[in-house]
């Protein structure tokens, strides 16, 4: 019985916690609204929907890899690389919707997670303090790197459609953490 209510709690815990990080329609818009009156442009996690948008590797959009992720800013140490679709899962799979990013730094609940509203892959990631799950947890030294392309975009085990990246252990400063996704469920 504990641990069923352990497993429970852990779960509601990691369900509220992936979105504690996440702007409201007004911190967008304020966002939004600052970064024209300075004439710069719209960073990549202040979205018009809200969410946090990827952007491509085909120069389709601005080169944002350091504001991807919920709330992500530039300073800090972060992980930071490339997801990709297997070649052999082209076609099999439509490489647009949401991946989660998620950082371990052992057994449990995730220490980092990141929600990408993607349209195209490959996508380039960064993880860093800003998607720590638990307040005050430290993001820092050696930890695997997981992504999972979600057909729902809900989270919870893979459902078919889903399709599952490489664990890649590294450390945190490592820009060059590259995923690829390909293990389809």
């Amino acid at each position: 019985m504990g641990t069923r209510i352990l497993s429970v709690g852990l779960v509601g815990f990691f369900l509220t916690g992936c979105n504690q990080n996440f702007r409201g329609p007004e911190e967008v818009r304020a966002a939004r609204a600052r970064a024209q009156a300075q004439g710069q442009p719209l960073p990549a996690s202040t979205a018009p929907d809200g969410g946090s948008h990827a952007t491509t590797l085909d120069g389709s959009s601005p080169p944002a890899a350091p504001g991807l992720g919920p709330a992500a800013t530039e300073s800090g140490p972060s992980i930071a690389g490339t997801i990709s679709l297997a070649p052999e899962l082209a076609g099999k799979v439509q490489p647009a919707g949401v991946i989660y990013v998620i950082a371990r730094n052992g057994p449990g609940p995730p220490l980092a997670v990141a929600r990408l509203q993607v349209e195209s892959l490959p996508v380039r990631f960064r993880l860093s303090a800003d998607n720590v799950m638990m307040p005050g947890a430290a993001f820092e030294g050696s930890m695997t790197v997981s992504a999972r392309l979600d057909a729902d975009g809900a989270v919870g085990q893979p459902q078919p459609g889903d399709v599952d990246g490489s664990s890649i252990a590294v450390s945190v400063g490592a820009q060059n953490a590259d995923i690829v996704l390909s293990q389809l469920h």
